[in-house]
């Protein structure tokens, strides 16, 4: 399977919800971009034992909301947001993950 059907499966890809750097779009969109980017850090935070077991459930609930208003409702969030709270939910289910 090529990384275009690999993207293709897990990111919706939409233009409007992508970035772009020089007219060039990224390949996937920027929720997952903040998820991937997440995900990246978690790994040295984790390795360096940084975050905080307290706070890492509350990463994962602004990403459930905005998620779960653009579905359920007319509001449309921005990609700086979608960006932001695929970035911290990462960071929170990561960090639930090692510890469990």
């Amino acid at each position: 399977m090529s990384t275009q059907e690999w993207a293709d499966l897990i990111c919706h890809r939409k233009p409007d919800r992508s970035f772009y750097l020089n007219s060039h779009k990224f390949p996937i969109c920027a929720r997952c971009t903040g998820l991937v980017t997440g995900f990246l850090i978690s790994l040295i935070l984790e390795l360096n034992l940084i975050i905080l077991p307290l706070i890492v459930g509350f990463c994962c609930i602004p990403l459930i909301i905005d998620g779960g208003l653009q579905l359920l409702t007319d509001y449309e969030s921005n990609n700086f947001k979608r960006f932001m709270t695929g970035l911290l939910f990462m960071l929170g289910y990561f960090s639930l993950i090692v510890r469990f």
